[in-house]
C-alpha cells in the first residue's frame, strides 16, 4: 500500500455552527429540520467556494471551511473573513420562521495537508492546532458573533474593524486573545511606508494632470504578480480621494466565481459609498440614478441596465435581446451613467487585476465573468471581453 501524500501548508480555517437547531428540531420535526440544514449548508457552501475555499467536513450542525488548501492565495485569512460575513448576512436575510443563527470561529496556521483527500471526500484532509483552535473560537461566540484569533488578526489588521480584544480560555488550549469582526474594509487602512517607484508615479500623475472635461485617459499597470501594482495604485489614488470619485472593482482568478462581480463592485462604492454599507438592491440604484439624471423615464432605463448587468436584479425586457444588443444595452447605459457622475465631479475608475492574453484571447478577468450572478443572466468571458473594451471606448465620448 502506498504512503499518503501530504504536506505542511499555512492554512485559514472557519468553523461554523448553526444555533439554535435543537429548538427548531422540535417545533420543525426531524424531516423538515434535515431540509433545512441541508439547504442552508448548500447556500453557505456555496459562498464558501465563491470567495476560493473548500468545505472540509460537517459536523452535525457544524461546518469546516478551509482557505489555503488545496489552493493557496495571498489572501486567504482575508477571503475567510469575507466568506464569514456574507454567510452571516445570508442568514440573517433568511425568512422569519426559521429562526436559527450562526456563530464563527477564525483562525490561521500551519496545518498538514492529505494531499489524496482533495480530489476525496475531503474529510480529516487537514490536521493541525489552528483547526483546534477555529473550533473553540466558534464555541465561544455568541450568535452572529465572528470571533477571530491572533494568527488571522495580525494577518488583516490592515483590511478589517474588530472589537477591542479579549482574552478566552480555550479548552486544551489555554488563554487565548480573541477578536470580535466588526466588518472587513476594501483598501488597506494602514500600509509601510512607499519606496521607489517615484517615476511610475510620476506617470500616473501626469496622465491623470492630463485628463480633460470631453476626454478619458486610461492607465495600465503591467507586471508580474507580486511586483506592488495594487500598492502603485493606491499611492496614486491617495492624495485624490477627497477631491475625486474612485470606483474600485477586483477581478478574480479565472478558477473562482464571485457574488460581487466587478460591475456590481464598481455600483456599490458608488451607491453606498467608499466606507460601505448595506447591500444595494433595485430601489437603492433608483434613487441614486434619479438623483443623476433628470428625466425620469432615462433614469429607470438606466437603472434596469445597470442592476441587470451587476447581477442585482434580472429585467425580462432585457432578457429578450440578442447578445449583441444586450452589449449595446449595457455599454450605454453604462456610459450615460459614468457620464452623469464625471459631470458631478472628476472619476476615476480603478479596475484591479483586469489582466488579458497577450495572444488578444479571452480576458483572465477570473470573476470578471458575470456568468454566475444570476442563474437567469448568462454572460460568458468573451462577451464580457468585449463589454470592457466597448465601455472603455464609450467613455471617450462624455
Amino acid at each position: 500500500m502506498a504512503a499518503p501524500r501530504a504536506e505542511r501548508r499555512i492554512v485559514t480555517c472557519l468553523f461554523l455552527d448553526i444555533v439554535g437547531s435543537t429548538d427548531l428540531t422540535v417545533s420543525l420535526g426531524p424531516e423538515r429540520m434535515q431540509r433545512l440544514l441541508a439547504g442552508a449548508f448548500d447556500e453557505l457552501s456555496a459562498i464558501v467556494l465563491e470567495h476560493g475555499g473548500v468545505v472540509e467536513k460537517f459536523i452535525g450542525d457544524a461546518m469546516l471551511a478551509l482557505f489555503g488548501a488545496p489552493t493557496a492565495h495571498a489572501d486567504d485569512p482575508l477571503r475567510a473573513l469575507r466568506a464569514a460575513e456574507d454567510c452571516a448576512e445570508r442568514v440573517r436575510s433568511r425568512p422569519r420562521e426559521m429562526d436559527y443563527a450562526i456563530r464563527v470561529g477564525v483562525e490561521t496556521g500551519e496545518v498538514l495537508v492529505d494531499l489524496d483527500a482533495v480530489g476525496g471526500e475531503r474529510q480529516r484532509m487537514a490536521v493541525g492546532a489552528c483547526v483546534n483552535a477555529a473550533a473553540r473560537l466558534q464555541q465561544r461566540a455568541e450568535p452572529g458573533e465572528i470571533l477571530v484569533g491572533p494568527v488571522c488578526h495580525d494577518a488583516v489588521i490592515a483590511f478589517a474593524e474588530f472589537e477591542p480584544a479579549r482574552t478566552l480560555a480555550l479548552k486544551g488550549i489555554g488563554d487565548v486573545a480573541a477578536w470580535r469582526l466588526v466588518r472587513t474594509t476594501e483598501a488597506s487602512s494602514a500600509a509601510l511606508p512607499f519606496v521607489g517607484r517615484e517615476e511610475e508615479l510620476r506617470r500616473l500623475r501626469a496622465a491623470y494632470e492630463s485628463t480633460r472635461p470631453d476626454a478619458s485617459r486610461r492607465a495600465v499597470l503591467i507586471g508580474p504578480p507580486g511586483q506592488g501594482k495594487t500598492r502603485l495604485a493606491q499611492e496614486f489614488l491617495r492624495p485624490l480621494r477627497s477631491t475625486v470619485r474612485v470606483l474600485e472593482a477586483r477581478c478574480r482568478p479565472a478558477a473562482e466565481t464571485t457574488a460581487r462581480p466587478p460591475l456590481h463592485q464598481l455600483l456599490t462604492s458608488d451607491v453606498t459609498g467608499p466606507s460601505g454599507g448595506p447591500e444595494i438592491d433595485p430601489d437603492s440604484v433608483v434613487t441614486r440614478v434619479r438623483a443623476l439624471l433628470q428625466d425620469a423615464t432615462e433614469s429607470l432605463d438606466v437603472a434596469s441596465v445597470l442592476c441587470h448587468s451587476a447581477g442585482v436584479n434580472v429585467d425580462a425586457k432585457l432578457l429578450a435581446h440578442m447578445p449583441r444588443d444586450l452589449q449595446e444595452e449595457f455599454v450605454n447605459g453604462w456610459r450615460r451613467y459614468l457620464g452623469a457622475l464625471a459631470r458631478e465631479r472628476p472619476l476615476v475608475l480603478h479596475l484591479e487585476e483586469l489582466v488579458c492574453n497577450a495572444t488578444g484571447g479571452p480576458c483572465e478577468y477570473t470573476g470578471l465573468s458575470m456568468k454566475d450572478s444570476h442563474k437567469n443572466m448568462k454572460v460568458t468571458d468573451g462577451e464580457f471581453k468585449a463589454l470592457v473594451e466597448d465601455l472603455v471606448g464609450a467613455l471617450d465620448k462624455f
